[in-house]
C-alpha cells in the first residue's frame, strides 16, 4: 500500500496564525491505479497513457512522450476559491520517476502556486533523461503566506531537442 505523508502549514484566512498538518493528497489518485487522475498534456505531439509493464509501484504507472523542448504534461489542481483557507507558506511535491528509453533531454518536474493576483511561486528539479529509475524526486516552494492562492500546479517538462519516451511517473503527491 502506498502511504505518503506531508505536513501542509496553513494560515487561516482571518489573518491570524494557525497551523494545520495535512496528509491530505491534492490529487485523488497520485498511484495511477484508476486512471491518468486528470494529468493531460499540453502540446500535440505528446502522449500521456497508463501501463502495466513493469509499473513503478502498484498495478499501473503514468507513462508519456514528449516530443519538443519545452512541451508539458501538466495537473491542474482545484480552484482554490471555494476553500476558506488559501494561505500557506509551503507546497510541497513528490514523485517517483523513471526512465524507459534514453534521451540526452533532461526530465524538468516542478510545481507552481499561482496567487490570485495573477503571480506565480515555482521550483524545478531536472533529471538526466538517460535509461534508468531517478527515484523519488522531491520538492518544497517557499510561498508567500500573505497572499491568496488561486490554484496548483505540477508540470513535467523536457529540457533539451530530442525528445523523451517511455517517462514513468507514479506516488505522486501534491501537498
Amino acid at each position: 500500500m502506498k502511504h505518503v505523508i506531508l505536513f501542509l502549514a496553513i494560515f487561516l484566512a482571518s489573518g491570524s496564525i494557525a497551523y494545520a498538518q495535512s496528509n491530505a493528497n491534492f490529487i485523488s489518485d497520485g498511484g495511477f491505479e484508476t486512471g491518468v487522475s486528470n494529468f493531460v498534456t499540453n502540446q500535440t505531439g505528446t502522449s500521456l497513457s497508463l501501463t502495466t509493464v513493469s509499473p513503478i509501484s502498484g498495478a499501473q504507472s503514468l507513462v508519456f512522450g514528449i516530443t519538443g523542448y519545452g512541451d508539458s504534461i501538466l495537473w491542474y489542481g482545484p480552484d482554490m476559491s471555494g476553500y476558506t483557507n488559501k494561505r500557506s507558506d509551503l507546497y510541497m511535491l513528490s514523485a517517483h520517476v523513471k526512465t524507459t528509453v534514453t534521451s540526452s533531454s533532461e526530465v524538468s518536474f516542478c510545481g507552481v502556486a499561482t496567487y490570485s493576483d495573477g503571480t506565480e511561486a515555482q521550483n524545478c528539479v531536472n533529471v538526466a533523461g538517460t535509461i534508468g529509475d531517478k527515484g523519488v524526486l522531491t520538492l518544497s516552494i517557499p510561498l508567500n503566506n500573505t497572499k491568496d492562492i488561486s490554484q496548483i500546479h505540477v508540470r513535467f517538462f523536457q529540457v533539451g531537442s530530442q525528445a523523451l519516451q517511455g517517462v514513468m511517473v507514479d506516488d505522486v503527491v501534491a501537498t
